[in-house]
């Protein structure tokens, strides 16, 4: 369980940082007037939502169901790394991409579709690990 709590540490200080370079990248590239509507916007609340909130539900069930020794939880940990990897660093480079004056470019949109797409298999294996636990928790109870 410890990994999943460290999981979740991880996204808040990743979410706290990206906030922080929201703020203070435009006044690094010297960004004069108003700030360019980027993706940098929503990297900070992606990885508090996706990233901590997700598993500090998650060491939640962990606790409840042990859904952390179900067969399959591995395989949910990384496929949700992943897709929360991709997607989130994918905003992060089109952000800073647009930040510096260049028009948004829709294959980043694509790469980030991508990590959707990751995600929403990672949630499909989460219900299959946690359904399966909460079955393996009331035969035995």
């Amino acid at each position: 369980m410890k990994k999943i709590a460290y999981s979740s540490l991880a996204y808040m200080i990743f979410g706290l940082a990206a906030g922080l370079f929201y703020r203070e990248f435009p006044r690094m590239i010297n960004v004069v007037g108003e700030v360019q509507d980027s993706q940098l916007s929503v990297v900070h609340t992606h990885a508090f939502t996706l990233g901590m909130f997700v598993f500090l539900f998650v060491l939640i069930f962990a606790k409840l169901f042990n859904i952390h020794k179900h067969p399959h939880f591995n395989k949910f940990y990384l496929t949700y790394h992943i897709g929360v990897g991709v997607s989130t660093l994918t905003m992060l480079a089109h952000g800073i991409y647009v930040e510096l004056g260049n028009a948004p470019h829709a294959a980043f949109s694509g790469i980030a579709g991508l990590g959707h797409i990751v995600l929403t298999i990672a949630f499909a294996l989460f219900f299959y690990v946690l359904i399966g636990s909460i079955n393996e928790n009331e035969t035995n109870a």
